[in-house]
């Protein structure tokens, strides 16, 4: 589900998804999926940065743990 999202999202949007599945979160950009366990900071950095690289607003990297 998570790549066929990725594959759906604008990529010039800054759009993105997030969901829990269990313990995880994962995080679905255009082209891109990130998947971590809650409370893994460098899990949840890398997507934020990720984030960042394709225009999502700061404000907007707020999902929750």
């Amino acid at each position: 589900m998570a790549a066929a999202l990725a594959g759906a999202l604008v990529s010039d949007q800054g759009w993105y998804a997030d969901f829990e599945v269990g313990d995880d979160h994962v995080i679905v950009f255009p082209g891109r999926v990130f998947r971590y366990t809650k409370g893994d900071r460098a899990g949840r950095q890398a997507a934020v940065d990720h984030g960042r690289t394709v225009g999502v607003p700061d404000h907007q990297l707020d999902w929750g743990e």
